[in-house]
């Protein structure tokens, strides 16, 4: 159930076939609440999540990342091919939860705040500055899963 004033994010995809089977056989995707879907730079971020069911999930870190993506078109005699490059410029970790075995429900909240020197949110043909909160989830078997829920981050308000 959502509080006043926050805003429940999007995966930035969906696997498809594959979250289908996560939730037939046991976990479905996590949930990641904001308090605002356009966070400030210099203004703090409180995050909400969880996953139901979060049996088998013996670790969960929820962050908050800034990345630089980079597309380069590089040309052969093949054809042009365009190489996307991806480097992480900030990392903050929200939360940080290890469950009881047999746990039921994973949840947890974090805050930070987004220091006012970073970049906000830019696109562009060939460049983009995207933020987005990140879950991971590493379980007892050989499964982990990774999502990311963007995230708009607008310039310091004069």
């Amino acid at each position: 159930m959502l509080k006043s004033g926050q805003t429940e994010l999007r995966p930035a995809s969906s696997r498809g076939l594959g979250d289908w089977l996560l939730r037939a056989f046991g976990r479905a995707a996590p949930r990641v609440r904001v308090t605002s879907s356009a966070a400030r730079l210099g203004a703090s971020l409180e995050v909400e999540w969880s996953v139901e069911p979060g049996g088998g999930t013996t670790l969960a870190t929820v962050s908050l990342v800034g990345s630089e993506v980079v597309r380069r078109r590089i040309s052969a005699r093949t054809g042009i091919s365009i190489v996307t490059e991806r480097s992480d410029f900030f990392v903050v970790e929200l939360d940080r939860q290890a469950p009881a075995t047999g746990t039921a429900r994973v949840s947890g909240k974090g805050a930070a705040v987004i220091p006012a020197g970073l970049v906000p949110t830019l696109a562009a043909k060939f460049n983009e500055i995207s933020w987005a909160i990140v879950v991971e989830l590493l379980s007892s078997g050989p499964q982990s899963t990774r999502q990311e829920f963007p995230l708009t981050v607008l310039p310091v308000h004069r």
